[in-house]
Formats: structure tokens, C-alpha cells, sequence
């Protein structure tokens, strides 16, 4: 075991220098037995892998054992209309699921059709796959909401757009990779942007798509503030929040939620995995990566989150109605102490080192056990390491402060 650790710090090590070899890509592409399995190409790469972090597992070469030759192939013409596709942005992606921003253009709304880009789309299941689109403020029809789509060349095809959409529209798009689901939204901008000429867009979109798609030329800004969405975890991060994620968990939640005081909908983190990717993707590692998105959206006000002591955690989301404020406000004061606010930063669990002669309980077994268990699946090791005890996650600190999945540095 050792030397699989320092083998695998070393070539972490040689990737990530600044004095890397040309002519090389190199990257960890699954953490098989905690260990590393890594893949190597020449250059240059897509866009897809260029745009991803080296240290963080894609299971791509995965991807590319399995038979291609059972997807369709592409549409005749494809090339020719490859260049009037909406752009696709990967920000996130690992051996579990795959978020990516999608700016559609006017030739993409015309022909039905959702660019994901051909890498994107073989990292999910060949066949048809089925699209749950939000549009954020707007009911949809029910032919809308959920639509069975074909993957075909770099895009899906066969999409139902709602009427009045503007080319440049950016979508947020999330699909596990295990399932048959694609889950898209789109966000809606803190003011709309008034565009003389044409009127206004209340939604997240590309400027440039815009005045190709319309031929209104000239600057129209998003508010300031509003960006699109960045990575959002630094390397080696155990199965950490997703930022790309938190629309589509409201949306889900606004969707399939339990009602509750002053229009508010909760679900527990389970049964929100099962909106968001479908009840047949039983995946732990992804019900974990849900579940830490939910506490991040807490500790920075997004969410609400109660603790039950016989059941898992309920987030629950509140809108933005003054009746709905008071009650969020009532439910928080009475469920937390002041020394339990969320706004403290979140400490991920993990096992801890005790003084020399002492021995874990056995409830720290146990409790270490069953956390290795739910993150890795049955073939765990479920043995605390000699000399340790097993710390929980749990939210620590006198001050605001990002949580422990939360620390990109900010440029």
C-alpha cells in the first residue's frame, strides 16, 4: 500500500508542475481501490478533458472501452452544422456524474436540439435518454417537463423548447452517468437585461449567441455580479459539493418537494437524488455528493437544513415571500441554538489520531464502518486504521467562513 501511495503522489506530483513533459496528457481517471489508475494521450485534447483538473477522476477511459459502435451514428451533414452549435462549458464531471453549461443558439432552438458535445455524450448510457427541463418562472407544459430525446452526433435531438426563448440562452445541464436522465434548467438573472429593440431577457444568457441569433448588435450586459458558473472544488476533495448543481436542487425541490409552512417544499437528501437523477440510479457516492451540495446551499443561506434523530437530514426550500421569511425565521430560531447557526464553516468526516495507548469506541467503529460503507459501496474497508477514532462531519468555527467543499480561491 505504500508503495501505491507514494506512486501515485509522485505522478501526482509530475502532472501538476509546471515543468510537465510536452507533448503529454496525463490524468488520474479512477481511484480503484483508493488507489489511482491513470490515462495518458498525446496532445492536443478536446475541449472536454482540457477544461477538467488532472487530479480529479473522470472515468473516461472507461468510456472509451465500452462498444461505441452500438450509439447512432451522426446525422448526414454533420459537419456542416457542427460550427451553429451552442457552446458546451464541462464544469464538473467524475466517476459518478457530469454538469455541464450549455449557451443554446438559434440554430439549436430551430432544430430541437441540446448541444452536449460528443465526449459528453459518450460518458452517458447509448440509446435514447430522457430530458427533465425547468424554466426558471415559467410553468411548462407536461410535454415539456419531461421528454424522451435521441442522441445523435455531438447533440440530443428531438427537444421541445418553450415558446419565446432567446437564442443564447444558458442552461445548466447534470446527468449521472450510471442513469438515462439529463436534468437542464435555466437560471434567472437577479434584474432582467432590457435589450432595445427586441425587450427583455430575465434568464442567464450568452452575448454573443444573442446578437448572432437576433442580429441586435452592441452591448447588453448581465448585471453585475452574475457569472457563469466555475468549477467548484479544489483537487482532492472527498466527494465534494457541486455549484453547478444548486438550480437544479431548487428546481427539484420546488418540483417534487413536500409542502410545507408558507409554500415551502423539503425533501430528505435520498428522495431529492431520486428527483433530480431518477429512482433507478442507486449510487451512494452520488447520493453524498447531493447531500454535501445541500449542506453547502445551507451554510450560505440557500437551503434550510434539519437534523432528524431517527431519519437523514430534510433540506427545505423557502421562497422568497414576506410570509415565507417570517417563517423561515421562526422555524430557525426555534430549531437552532445561537452556537449552532449555519453560517459555520462544515469539517468532512474523517478518522483522527488518538494519544498513544488509547482505542476507538465501538460506536466510532461502527459509525466508521457504515460512513465507508454508504460512500464506497459494499467492498469497503470498513476497519478504522490502527491507533485512530472516527470524527463525524459537523459544522465548526465562531465565524462565517466557506465551507470545507467550498475553497476555489477567488480571481
Amino acid at each position: 500500500m505504500a508503495l501505491v501511495v507514494d506512486a501515485n503522489l509522485a505522478i501526482a506530483d509530475a502532472v501538476t508542475s509546471p515543468e510537465n513533459p510536452p507533448g503529454v496528457d496525463v490524468r488520474v481517471d479512477d481511484i480503484w481501490q483508493q488507489g489511482g489508475i491513470w490515462r495518458a494521450q498525446a496532445l492536443p485534447v478536446d475541449d472536454m478533458l482540457a477544461s477538467l483538473d488532472p487530479l480529479i477522476p473522470g472515468g473516461i477511459g472507461f468510456a472509451e472501452s465500452q462498444a461505441t459502435h452500438q450509439r447512432e451514428a451522426p446525422l448526414p451533414g454533420h459537419g456542416s452544422y457542427a460550427s451553429d452549435m451552442g457552446q458546451v462549458n464541462v464544469v464538473h464531471i467524475d466517476d459518478e456524474l457530469v454538469v455541464v453549461t450549455v449557451a443554446l443558439s438559434a440554430a439549436d432552438l430551430g432544430k430541437r436540439r441540446l448541444p452536449l458535445s460528443r465526449s459528453v455524450l459518450e460518458l452517458l448510457p447509448s440509446g435514447d435518454l430522457i430530458l427533465n427541463l425547468h424554466h426558471d418562472g415559467r410553468l411548462l407544459a407536461e410535454e415539456q417537463k419531461e421528454q424522451r430525446v435521441r442522441p445523435t452526433g455531438g447533440a440530443v435531438h428531438g427537444v421541445v423548447w418553450p415558446a419565446g426563448l432567446p437564442p443564447g440562452l444558458r442552461l445548466t445541464v447534470a446527468a449521472a452517468r450510471a442513469g438515462r436522465r439529463l436534468v437542464a434548467t435555466s437560471v434567472r438573472l437577479p434584474q432582467p437585461v432590457e435589450v432595445p429593440g427586441f425587450g427583455t431577457i430575465s434568464w442567464g444568457y450568452d452575448e454573443e449567441l444573442f446578437a448572432s441569433g437576433t442580429g441586435f448588435t452592441g452591448r447588453h450586459p448581465a448585471p453585475d455580479g452574475w457569472e457563469p458558473w466555475l468549477p467548484s472544488v479544489a483537487p482532492g476533495s472527498w466527494r465534494p459539493a457541486v455549484a453547478a448543481l444548486e438550480h437544479l436542487v431548487i428546481e427539484a425541490l420546488k418540483r417534487d418537494g413536500d409542502d410545507g409552512p408558507a409554500g415551502s417544499r423539503r425533501l430528505d437528501g435520498r428522495r431529492l437524488t431520486a428527483a433530480l437523477f431518477g429512482p433507478d440510479v442507486h449510487s451512494p457516492a452520488l447520493l453524498w455528493t447531493v447531500i454535501h451540495t445541500c449542506e453547502d446551499m445551507a451554510v450560505l443561506g440557500l437551503l434550510t437544513r434539519a437534523s432528524g434523530n431517527r431519519g437523514p437530514d430534510v433540506f427545505t426550500w423557502w421562497p422568497t415571500t414576506p410570509e415565507a421569511l417570517q417563517a423561515r425565521a421562526a422555524t430557525e430560531a426555534w430549531g437552532q441554538r445561537p452556537e449552532q447557526s449555519l453560517t459555520r464553516h462544515w469539517v468532512r468526516p474523517q478518522y483522527r489520531r488518538l494519544p498513544h495507548g488509547q482505542q476507538p469506541s465501538p460506536e466510532s467503529r461502527r459509525d466508521y464502518a457504515q460512513w465507508r460503507l454508504e460512500v464506497e459501496g459494499a467492498d469497503a474497508d470498513t476497519e478504522l486504521p490502527p491507533g485512530t477514532t472516527f470524527v463525524h462531519g459537523h459544522l465548526r468555527g465562531p465565524e462565517p467562513g466557506k465551507p470545507w467543499h467550498r475553497h476555489v480561491p477567488q480571481h
